[in-house]
C-alpha cells in the first residue's frame, strides 16, 4: 500500500499521543480490517468526524488546511467524498440521485486512507477543531494527487503496491511494483 511508516522506532516513541484518541484507533482499525472499499471508506470519514468533532459536511475547510500540504488534497477532494460518502451509505436517493457500491469507492481509498492516517499520527489535539499538527508520521511513499486517472507518486524508493478492479468492476488485481529514483 502507499501509506506506510518508514521509522517505525519514531512511532514506538510516540504512543503517548494516543491515549487521547483511543476511539480514532478504534476507528482506523475497523476501516483497515474492512473488506469492502466501501465500508473502509466510511470508517475513515467517521475517523474525521472523531478527530474533529463535527460532521464531514463541515469538514472540508477544516481538512484542507490541516492536511499534509505536500499531498495535494484540494477542498474539491475533500467535497468529493462527502459526495460519494453518501452515495456509499444511503440507498433512498434523497441525498445523492445514484447508489454505490464498493467498487465504485476503489478508487478513492488510498487517498482517503493517507489521509486518515495522517490526521490520526499527527492531529496534535484529538476532539477538536483545531488544525494544530505534530509531525510524527509522514509516509516513506505517498500520493499528491486525487486525479483518479493520473494519480502522482511522490518520494520514489519503495515498494508500492498497484491494484485496480478487473475489467468488469467486480474483482480487485493488485501488482507490487518497487520503485527506484531515477
Amino acid at each position: 500500500m502507499l501509506t506506510h511508516c518508514s521509522h517505525p522506532e519514531n512511532i514506538q516513541a510516540h504512543f503517548h499521543i494516543f491515549a487521547d484518541r483511543l476511539e480514532g484507533l478504534s476507528l482506523a482499525s475497523d476501516a483497515l480490517n474492512q473488506r469492502s472499499n466501501s465500508g473502509a471508506f466510511r470508517d475513515y470519514i467517521r475517523l474525521f468526524e472523531s478527530a474533529f468533532r463535527c460532521p464531514m459536511t463541515s469538514l472540508d475547510n477544516t481538512l484542507k488546511k490541516y492536511l499534509n500540504q505536500d499531498m495535494g488534497y484540494t477542498r474539491q477532494e475533500i467535497l468529493s467524498w462527502n459526495k460519494l460518502r453518501h452515495s456509499l451509505s444511503h440507498a433512498d436517493k434523497k441525498r445523492s440521485e445514484t447508489v454505490l457500491f464498493s467498487s465504485d469507492a476503489f478508487i478513492y481509498t488510498p487517498r482517503i486512507k493517507q489521509a486518515a492516517l495522517d490526521v490520526l499520527l499527527n492531529k496534535k489535539i484529538w476532539g477538536s477543531k483545531s488544525i494544530l499538527r505534530n509531525e510524527i508520521w509522514r509516509p516513506s511513499v505517498f500520493t499528491t494527487s486525487g486525479d483518479k486517472k493520473n494519480p502522482t507518486i511522490a518520494q520514489a524508493g519503495a515498494k508500492l503496491r498497484v491494484s485496480s478492479i478487473d475489467y468488469f468492476g467486480a474483482f480487485e488485481q493488485s501488482w507490487d511494483i518497487k520503485l527506484k529514483a531515477t
